[in-house]
């Protein structure tokens, strides 16, 4: 499919948000990426190696020109792709909710978050560092610290601060929860092991650790049952305590 066609296709099914696609038509490009609604993209791996560890993927093929489908739309990609090259960073003050939500995802996938973070903090598009601060909550205040500018830096430390503290606390169940049960103990320490990042804290990862970890020890006693139960909610209610990432 040629970049002419693939912006006609974008235009009839309405389907994608942007069809500016002459950019990615290099002829010559050494690997063809295809959206999850038929639009190609040739690209060079280089770029694309250089701008991320994860991608491409493992299954792409190493012969010229192979294509290699993704699941993102072609809107999505447009967007992710203009991270990858020199000089093409895209405006994201316009970008939907929607949309931003899911190149913040894409990005995610392909290990693109942090480029389009510094990106998004160098033009002070506030709303898309926000959004960017659910998916790199796990990530070290170390990494980015030549990332963010101070004005953004500091509130985010903060923030990410807050969430370490409640890992910690959430790795230890309630004061006074005592048991003779070894099977307590067992179940105590898989979820402390389980517990290993930010991210854990929150649902389904949370309730998948607790999930998993009783199944593992079917036939507890009634007490021991309804202990974990306990404790998962006094996370969650902790959890929402957090407030959410906002810049003034």
């Amino acid at each position: 499919m040629t970049s002419k066609t693939a912006n006609l296709a974008c235009k009839k099914s309405k389907r994608c948000a942007y069809s500016s696609l002459s950019h990615f038509n290099a002829p010559d490009a050494d690997v063809v990426i295809r959206s999850s609604d038929n639009v190609e993209f040739h690209l060079h791996k280089k770029n694309l190696e250089f701008s991320t560890g994860a991608f491409p993927p493992a299954e792409t093929p190493v012969y010229l020109n192979e294509t290699v489908s993704l699941t993102e739309s072609a809107a999505t990609l447009d967007i992710m792709f203009q991270f990858v090259y020199p000089k093409r960073y895209p405006h994201l003050d316009k970008v939907k909710f929607e949309a931003l939500m899911l190149l913040a995802e894409a990005a995610e996938k392909y290990e693109h978050p942090k480029r389009i973070l510094e990106f998004a903090a160098m033009h002070d598009y506030r709303g898309t560092v926000e959004e960017l601060a659910v998916i790199l909550l796990d990530s070290p205040i170390s990494d980015l610290v030549d990332i963010l500018p101070s004005m953004i830096y500091k509130p985010w430390s903060i923030h990410r601060e807050k969430w370490m503290v409640e890992l910690q606390r959430a790795a230890q169940p309630p004061y006074g929860w005592h048991h003779l049960s070894c099977q307590w103990n067992q179940v105590v320490h898989e979820v402390q092991q389980q517990l290993k990042k930010p991210s854990d804290l929150k649902s389904p990862h949370l309730d998948g650790i607790f999930a998993k970890c009783l199944a593992d020890h079917l036939g507890l006693k009634p007490c021991c049952t309804k202990d974990p139960e306990k404790w998962q909610n006094n996370i969650k209610a902790s959890v929402n305590d957090i407030q959410p990432f906002v810049l003034s």
